[in-house]
């Protein structure tokens, strides 16, 4: 496993484990056995959140949504607020990086500035940000 002490978890991670998505729900699943068993600190932001919900709302599945509030506090998974800062820093990496879209610049942001080691997602190309490390499911 990737040594890490604090971990932000972008939104389809938490969809792949979630709905037990046959190719990526164990390695999900593993990731957050992992984190629990050795005390390490996993993080996300709003927007998680608001990805997440979209497709549950749109086909009537609230109990999905209650699945998912009861994990992100079973497991103590802070959700950060996105603020100004995340907001400045975000549109540098946009500027940086051409490809970015926003959410994921926010994203991003929120890892970097409140000091997570790693950004998991499954996202290949947001692994060429080199202000974070980014790991892709597949990796762990």
């Amino acid at each position: 496993m990737i040594e890490y002490n604090k971990a932000f978890i972008d939104t389809a991670v938490f969809i792949y484990f979630l709905e037990k998505n046959l190719e990526f729900g164990l390695k999900a699943k593993s990731f957050f056995n992992y984190s629990i068993k050795y005390n390490k600190v996993i993080k996300t932001s709003v927007i998680t959140y608001l990805e997440f919900c979209v497709k549950p709302y749109r086909d009537n599945k609230p109990e999905l949504i209650e699945v998912f509030k009861n994990m992100l506090s079973e497991a103590d998974i802070e959700l950060y607020s996105i603020g100004f800062i995340h907001s400045d820093l975000a549109s540098k990496l946009r500027a940086k990086y051409n490809f970015l879209k926003n959410f994921d610049a926010l994203q991003l942001a929120v890892a970097i500035r409140e000091n997570c080691d790693l950004f998991l997602t499954n996202d290949k190309k947001l692994k060429q940000i080199s202000e974070i490390q980014v790991f892709t499911l597949s990796e762990i």
